[in-house]
């Protein structure tokens, strides 16, 4: 009885409540509604900003305005060379195509066994494999790029900063090949199978296997070279770092079969060099400046490959007249596009400029979250709200008249974009004057 009561006296608290929440809902909802018939009831009759206008005088209003009149002169050049020391992704592969000639990934690495054990002289091989993790295809891979390994004869050094222009043929010559062929193994494997010789080297002795160190001295590493057997080929964002990237020796020993020993790619010091020949695309006209109408289109390419600018053209008058408050400043940009142009999706880009000083820094507008920098794709365009930085060069405070254009993840990827410029760039600054 009393456990009944309990409850029922719980659930009239419950219920009181209940309608307690109904009856609050409703004096919300009807509150809303005629806060909505007196907004719109005023919308109807006067323009709410204009409140109390009359009451001051004109030299007391606060007036915004619109200007859309500032230009800009575009500028292509190249990059500076990136480090690719120690990464653990790379982009490997070859591309070409009309507007950014020929880009070209190769690799270069030790790799050191999984275990220090002596008895691999006493097995016996069936086969061997380098296998590449795949984390991405640009293109295609078979039947478009064919990849070539080879065996180093030259050190890699562990205290060394290896950068993107890195000669990775300095390290081998043609004569130390030692595979035939490669192909995508599944959606995320390259295996290239090497020769049984090369495998033999690798049992020669219990020496090499004493420690990493005197594998190393025997084995300085390899390098993998890509081919381009068919236009445009392809490239692949590889993942060093994984454990399935790595030479597998597969062999028989002691009446067992099908057994496997492994070699890692991760263990060992590496590198890549990335080639851009633009000798064989249409950007090469606007590096050299060979039309006049050079700055037309700007170019960016990843893995600090070509690069662009903009340059404020008329901004002298903004300059000279301190009165000047920016409420927002918004740079509006078109790609150019061409069918077959859509490989790469547009990546995201930022901005920055040099100070007096030569270094480099990310304009402010770019960390505030108001930015963008990302590409739309209904409009073909990209938008970019510069309001602070437009601010700070106004007053002074910055000298460089350029805006530098960046791509996100930078060092990763080989991506393309090529923007409009001239009339195209629509920039729109709304401020006002005091």
């Amino acid at each position: 009885m009393l456990t009944q009561n309990f409850m029922t006296q719980y659930f009239k608290k419950i219920m009181n409540i209940k309608n307690n929440l109904v009856e609050l809902q409703k004096v919300i909802f009807f509150g809303a509604l005629l806060a909505f018939g007196l907004l719109t009831n005023y919308s109807c009759e006067e323009d709410p900003s204009a409140l109390g206008s009359n009451l001051l005088p004109d030299s007391d209003k606060v007036k915004i305005y619109i200007d859309s009149s500032l230009t800009f002169k575009g500028q292509v050049f190249l990059n500076d060379p990136v480090t690719t020391s120690n990464k653990a992704n790379y982009t490997l592969g070859t591309l070409q195509d009309e507007y950014f000639g020929k880009f070209e990934g190769i690799y270069v690495g030790q790799f050191l066994p999984q275990a220090l054990d002596t008895n691999v002289i006493f097995y016996m091989i069936d086969s061997i494999v380098l296998y590449v993790q795949v984390d991405s295809v640009f293109g295609t891979i078979n039947n478009s790029v064919n990849f070539n390994v080879f065996e180093l004869n030259e050190t890699i050094l562990d205290d060394s900063l290896y950068y993107s222009n890195e000669i990775a043929s300095n390290y081998y010559t043609g004569q130390t090949k030692i595979n035939s062929r490669s192909y995508m193994q599944g959606d995320s494997l390259l295996a290239l199978p090497l020769y049984l010789t090369f495998g033999s080297k690798l049992k020669v002795s219990k020496e090499y296997y004493r420690s990493d160190s005197i594998f190393l001295e025997q084995f300085k590493g390899i390098s993998i070279v890509p081919e381009l057997m068919q236009e445009p080929g392809g490239v692949l964002y590889s993942n060093l770092a994984s454990s399935n990237s790595k030479i597998v020796m597969y062999y028989n020993y002691a009446d067992e079969d099908s057994l496997q020993f492994s070699y890692y790619l991760y263990k060992g010091d590496r590198f890549a060099q990335y080639n851009f020949d633009y000798t064989s695309g249409r950007v090469n006209q606007f590096l050299n400046n060979e039309q006049e109408d050079n700055d037309s289109l700007l170019f960016l390419h990843g893995i600090n490959g070509v690069a662009s600018r903009i340059q404020f053209d008329n901004y002298l008058d903004w300059r000279d007249d301190s009165s000047y408050s920016i409420i927002n400043a918004e740079l509006e940009i078109p790609i150019f596009y061409e069918d077959g142009m859509d490989l790469f999706y547009p990546p995201s880009l930022y901005m920055y400029f040099a100070d007096t000083d030569s270094s480099v820094y990310q304009i402010d507008d770019v960390s505030s979250g108001y930015f963008n920098g990302s590409y739309n794709e209904e409009t073909q365009k990209y938008n970019f709200n510069i309001s602070r930085h437009f601010m700070r060069f106004i007053n002074g405070d910055i000298k460089d008249s350029s805006l530098n254009f960046g791509i996100l993840n930078n060092s990763l990827y080989p991506q393309r974009v090529m923007l409009k410029t001239g009339d195209h760039i629509k920039f729109r600054v709304t401020y006002t004057k005091h």
